[in-house]
């Protein structure tokens, strides 16, 4: 920014205008050289235009030129799949996949996140198309999976052998990276034996930055692995037109026999914090459903059965609540077990009025109640039953 002609200066701010012509201030200089160092990683990869903006004393701004600054490098989710019965990237910038062969959808409650797919190794895998938005120096990948008795193959793959790439692989109950470039192959251990029908999370950064030629680090749910920390032998090179293999080293083979769930790839190296906080993830997500539809099914003097739908199967048990008033201030609570979709309360004052509610819980404690239920146990002179 030139200032010789303005006068003198109190201070400059720079800003940063997106597309929608939506300013942030990127911070303000109030002493020459004007230099600014900001911190730009929670914005979009877009073209901005860079301005800076001089006051001074009498209080006139003057705008500099503005210049287009291209973020491509801003740190962000670049492929999310959840594994929640579609194979569906929901990450911004999605890249098409599709199933192949006939993995099942199943419920992984109480291991990862939510659903996961099952694979049989012996031609299931997903398939998603090359994407040019994965070919980053630096990244971040993870995934959950589980091991069956005889499991084996290939978590995920990017890449052809003796072509650039690499690979996630399953042998002998334990995790092998397997990096590439032409004219060289090499194959690194990243996990110890692990425990079969266990859920792990295991995750792996490219860093660009570790040793003369690149490296990686590994972790096992949450917490790193240094002893399996890497420094490449040679760069891998950009892979634009090669696809992604989910449970697969593509069409051909090393098809992976377990589970897998939520698998994540990040355009930068996450923090031992994030990364642990992606581990606890699986908690918030297991939490067990509300329950719904409570509603009476047959209702006397003295008692009343009640109905309801069970949208969890990680639940404990559940709560059953009893009070006289919609603020439950007089609370009866009932523990029935895990399932129970039925309970008759035969303890009921004829006439008299009731509220009711339900919620799930397990070790961790207790979560949603259902829609609270209002019945009015049967009264002698009743002709007819009310609740409602």
């Amino acid at each position: 920014v030139t200032t010789e002609a303005y006068g003198l200066i109190t201070n400059m701010e720079f800003y940063l205008v997106d597309q929608n012509g939506t300013e942030k201030l990127l911070g303000n200089v109030d002493a020459e050289p004007y230099t600014l160092t900001a911190d730009v990683s929670s914005l979009a990869s877009t073209d901005y235009q860079l301005v800076a903006r001089a006051h001074n004393e009498a209080g006139n701004i003057g705008e500099s030129t503005a210049i287009t600054v291209n973020i491509e490098n801003a740190k962000k989710l670049l492929a999310h799949f959840p594994m929640n019965g579609t194979t569906d990237n929901v990450a911004p910038d999605a890249t098409p996949c599709r199933l192949m062969g006939d993995p099942a959808w199943i419920d992984s409650a109480g291991g990862s996140l939510a659903n996961a797919l099952d694979f049989d190794g012996e031609g299931d895998y997903v398939m998603c198309d090359a994407s040019a938005d994965l070919n980053v120096p630096t990244q971040t990948i993870s995934l959950w999976f589980k091991l069956d008795e005889n499991s084996k193959g290939m978590l995920i793959n990017r890449g052809t052998w003796n072509k650039d790439g690499w690979q996630v692989k399953v042998s002998g109950n334990k995790l092998y990276l397997y990096y590439y470039a032409t004219d060289h192959q090499a194959v690194v251990r990243i996990s110890d034996e692990l425990a079969i029908d266990q859920w792990y999370m295991a995750t792996v950064i490219f860093d660009s930055t570790m040793g003369e030629h690149g490296g990686f680090k590994s972790y096992l749910n949450g917490i790193h692995q240094p002893q399996f920390d890497h420094e490449m032998a040679v760069a891998m090179e950009q892979i634009n037109d090669r696809q992604m293999h989910i449970g697969a080293k593509n069409l051909w083979g090393d098809f992976y026999l377990g589970d897998i769930d939520d698998i994540r790839i990040y355009n930068y190296d996450l923090s031992d914090t994030e990364i642990a906080a992606l581990y606890q993830l699986k908690d918030e997500v297991n939490v067990p459903n509300t329950p719904t539809g409570l509603v009476v099914d047959q209702v006397s003097l003295d008692q009343v059965s009640l109905t309801w739908q069970d949208n969890a199967n990680n639940e404990t048990g559940f709560y059953l609540e009893r009070a006289s008033t919609d603020e439950f201030a007089d609370t009866t609570v009932v523990t029935l077990a895990a399932d129970t979709q039925a309970y008759t309360d035969i303890s009921l004052v004829p006439g008299a009025v009731y509220y009711y509610r339900i919620r799930p819980f397990d070790a961790a404690g207790a979560y949603g109640y259902s829609d609270v239920l209002r019945v009015r146990a049967r009264h002698y002179d009743d002709a007819m039953v009310a609740h409602y």
